[in-house]
């Protein structure tokens, strides 16, 4: 359980870092 939170932070993270660097460009 506490694995696939970890994933999920992770990729939320990853997807979020992609926002992010789609707004600035």
């Amino acid at each position: 359980m506490d694995e696939i939170k970890q994933e999920l932070k992770q990729e939320n993270t990853a997807m979020k870092a992609n926002a992010v660097t789609k707004l600035l460009y």
